[in-house]
């Protein structure tokens, strides 16, 4: 494969670009790899800051648009196809590599002949902990687990070994650059979170298959883009965009109505769990969950301008 060209989507976090440009610098050394970084309505702060980056060569594609992941994706993907590139490598901008993680995705691409290419992730913290090892979605449910989340990994064991999933999250994906011709691009309406479950199913229907490269090891700080892993825009997002993916992928309407109905309750209980964890109201899960189905309902997609505003606890306490 002659041409690979990375994007990553800055929205006002340089400081996290910069980093997992800085860890990429082994293989643009190498000349494997063209960058591309997208710059979603950053401050002129952070846009000066990435145009001083100098350790190698990056082109820098500003937009004052926030078009979500999705958008800048696709962006990315234009640009790439400008660059004539046979694959994309997505990778978060909060994400940093070792200088074998896309040396084993491509093995992984090449030998087994597999058009779409994720990593194994840990957490950049320091613990070992894992993020994503594989993807499951359970259907007719759409519940999208990371399977083995929070185990203790050894990167050492994970080395030239593969795992089949269900989906490739897009902290970091290996694309193929004729999956897009045969699957079309992110879809901007999900604007953020889930948007790479969607594109999975979406090429699995057209009989692209997908697989972890176990050996390709990422760290990533953990949806810092969007206020950390428990928050309320994150939670909102999932939310909304599950009620989206059940309504495109469960053709059967009594079937649908079912699923809608039974997924209020997890969705609660997730949301609320990801609130404490996050020090924030759990009572707050009851606005977020009815925030976003009934936007979902209202075909109020894209972008949400604004959450409801924290519920204020009572003198009382609990």
């Amino acid at each position: 494969m002659e041409s690979i060209v990375v994007v990553i989507i800055n929205y006002k976090k340089s400081g996290d670009t910069l980093r997992a440009l800085e860890s990429l610098e082994p293989l643009a050394e190498s000349g494997i790899i063209k960058v591309v970084v997208i710059d979603s309505a950053s401050s002129e702060q952070s846009r000066t800051a990435l145009g001083s980056f100098k350790a190698f060569p990056i082109e820098v594609r500003c937009f004052d648009l926030n078009t979500g992941f999705a958008g800048g994706v696709n962006a990315g993907v234009a640009a790439a196809a400008e660059l004539r590139a046979d694959a994309v490598w997505l990778l978060n901008s909060d994400a940093r590599v070792l200088p074998n993680t896309l040396l084993e995705m491509l093995r992984c691409m090449m030998e087994e002949e597999v058009p779409i290419v994720g990593s194994t992730i840990f957490y950049d913290d320091g613990s070992n902990n894992v993020w994503f090892a594989k993807g499951r979605v359970y259907q007719p449910s759409f519940v999208v687990k990371h399977v083995g989340k929070r185990m203790r990994g050894s990167t050492e064991l994970l080395a030239g070994k593969t795992e089949e999933t269900d989906f490739v999250t897009g902290c970091s994906m290996l694309i193929r650059m004729d999956v897009f011709e045969g699957v079309g691009l992110f879809d901007d309406e999900l604007f953020l979170y889930c948007e790479d479950v969607d594109f999975c199913l979406r090429a699995r229907q057209e009989g692209y298959d997908m697989v972890i490269a176990s050996g390709a090891i990422v760290y990533h700080k953990v949806s810092s883009a969007s206020g950390g892993e428990f928050n309320p825009t994150r939670e909102y997002y999932i939310t909304r965009n599950s009620y989206a993916l059940i309504a495109r992928y469960v053709k059967n309407p009594v079937t649908r109505v079912i699923v809608y109905s039974t997924r209020s309750l997890w969705d609660i209980y997730r949301i609320a769990k990801s609130l404490r964890k996050g020090g924030e109201n759990p009572m707050r899960a009851f606005g977020i969950f009815f925030d976003a189905i009934g936007d979902f309902f209202a075909g109020r997609m894209g972008e949400r301008k604004q959450l409801q505003p924290p519920v204020t606890e009572s003198s009382g306490g609990e």
